[in-house]
């Protein structure tokens, strides 16, 4: 009778352990299950945090107003010779059949500034007289795109219209065809290499409204024989008439500041020079190897550490900056480095 006993309790116990277990498990994996669902829970959010975020991005891309200088318009390819419009994050880019009223045939317009206005640039008219007109699908040409008419080499001359205030960087490099162009009074800024390489050029005015010109601008314009920079312009920028070996004539206008350095390097014709007292600076290399530029004027105060040495051939700098002072210094030869006082 003890052993059944025994057996009736161990049984008991066995089974009140399996029901611990039992529960246990359960509650694990009941667990399992909460932790399973509230991560799958926490990836759906997450993908539809992306997706929208993603949706938002898109529609701030195709919304985004473009700036008003050509220069930070986003490129728009040029439309064939026959008209056409699209759409693009800029605005309209077209080619009329026939040109805008008096403008050039193939000219490509891009609208800019919300679409209130237009640059213009080449698209299938690269060679001849090009005419670019005031107006465009009865909005202003207000500027002529960054790289234009680059290396647009058959082109012979070019007429800018009174509505363009800006001609930016290297609209007509490389354009060694072109032998005339009137810039307008109502130019403000040209920007870097706009023209530099234009080998037919040979003279250039710059109407009093231009106050910018970029660096190297008018470089290895070799046949450029004159220039005049007019009264609006402040600076004379590195490089800005670098191998122009046959500039003569330089008219620096009364409001210019600084001439940069290598502004006139290698313009081996350059015989005379007058600085305006508005120059304060003459950077390294100014004139460099402008050996037959035998008289200079200086009619401002140009302090020492403003002055460099290399700004001349010779021993300008030295001679001005020990007492020489404002006035006019020649040298005898272009084989010479010594400079006079008159």
């Amino acid at each position: 009778m003890g052993k059944p006993k025994v057996s009736r309790i161990l049984n008991k116990n066995v089974n009140i352990k399996m029901s611990t277990v039992l529960i246990i498990a359960g509650i694990i994996a009941l667990l399992a299950i909460i932790i399973i669902s509230f991560a799958a829970i926490n990836r759906a959010s997450v993908a539809r945090a992306v997706a929208t975020a993603v949706a938002g991005n898109e529609d701030e891309a195709t919304t985004e107003t473009q700036p008003a200088s050509a220069s930070t318009a986003a490129t728009t390819e040029a439309q064939p010779a026959a008209a056409a419009t699209s759409t693009s994050t800029t605005g309209t880019t077209s080619t009329a059949a026939s040109g805008s009223t008096t403008g050039t045939a193939g000219l490509t317009y891009t609208a800019i500034n919300n679409n209130t206005e237009y640059t213009v640039r080449a698209g299938t008219a690269r060679s001849g007289a090009i005419v670019i007109p005031a107006s465009h699908n009865g909005l202003p040409v207000t500027s002529i795109y960054a790289n234009a008419f680059e290396n647009c080499t058959d082109i012979t001359s070019v007429t800018i219209p009174n509505s363009i205030k800006r001609i930016e960087q290297r609209a007509f490099f490389g354009c060694t065809g072109l032998t005339r162009i009137t810039i307008p009074s109502s130019v403000t800024h040209i920007e870097v290499s706009a023209f530099e390489n234009c080998t037919g050029l040979t003279s250039v005015t710059i109407p009093n409204s231009v106050t910018f010109i970029g660096i190297s601008a008018f470089k290895n314009c070799r046949n450029l024989t004159s220039f005049n920079t007019g009264s609006g312009l402040t600076a004379i920028s590195l490089s800005m008439f670098e191998n122009c070996i046959s500039l003569t004539t330089v008219t620096i206008g009364n409001r210019v500041t600084s001439i940069g350095g290598n502004a006139f390097a290698e313009c081996r014709s350059l015989a005379s020079i007058v600085i305006p007292s508005s120059v304060t600076i003459l950077e390294m290399g100014a004139f460099r190897e402008c050996n037959n530029l035998l008289r200079v004027t200086i009619n401002g105060s140009v302090a020492p550490i403003n002055f460099s040495r290399t700004a001349f051939i010779g021993d300008l700098r030295a001679k001005y900056t020990s007492g020489g002072g404002t006035g006019t210094y020649t040298r005898p030869s272009s084989a010479s480095r010594e400079w006079t006082k008159l």
